[in-house]
């Protein structure tokens, strides 16, 4: 995507399953993807989670790479912890926000599709909510990224690329 090849840094943010892998892999070439889904699974605490996810973006963007952050990250307060942690080490950087909101149809295919990924994030319920109450949940909390939390842009994924149709 050549709109963003010149950011620092791009949060690629929204519920899980709800295709922030796929677009990072079809639009954002050259980037050092941290993902806090991953850094979850090898910490301790959530907490912990957090911080270690920190601690990596600021080594990151300290060896001059351009990051992508990978989260739900719903509430501004979460992200405005990173974005911290970004002009800590860069005051200037450039930071864009894209966030996953997709409709429910999208959402039920990324949803039955990536079941052993909801496994994995979630070993204590290996159970994944069905597809409309998760997407309910996660709307209901979303706080939708804006400018004025510090980022450069902040751009729907979905509007910006309309979901396939899909083939019979």
């Amino acid at each position: 995507m050549n709109a963003i090849e010149a950011e620092d840094v791009v949060f690629v943010i929204g519920p899980p399953c709800s295709g922030k892998l796929t677009f990072i892999r079809e639009n954002l070439l050259g980037y050092e993807v941290i993902d806090l889904h991953e850094i979850q699974k090898r910490s301790c605490t959530v907490w912990d989670s957090y911080l270690i996810c920190e601690k990596e973006l600021v080594e990151a963007l300290q060896r001059h790479r351009k990051v992508i952050l990978r989260h739900t990250l719903m509430k501004a307060k979460r992200r405005t912890m990173y974005i911290n942690a970004v002009r800590s080490v860069r005051p200037d950087a450039r930071i864009s926000c894209f966030y996953s909101l997709p409709d429910l149809e999208t959402y039920a295919r990324y949803d039955e599709s990536d079941a052993a990924s909801w496994n994995a994030a979630h070993p204590d319920n290996p159970d994944p909510p069905h597809a409309k109450t998760a997407l309910a949940i996660y709307l209901e909390e979303f706080e939708v990224p804006t400018i004025e939390e510090g980022f450069t842009s902040a751009q729907h994924i979905q509007r910006l690329f309309p979901p396939k149709e899909q083939t019979p």
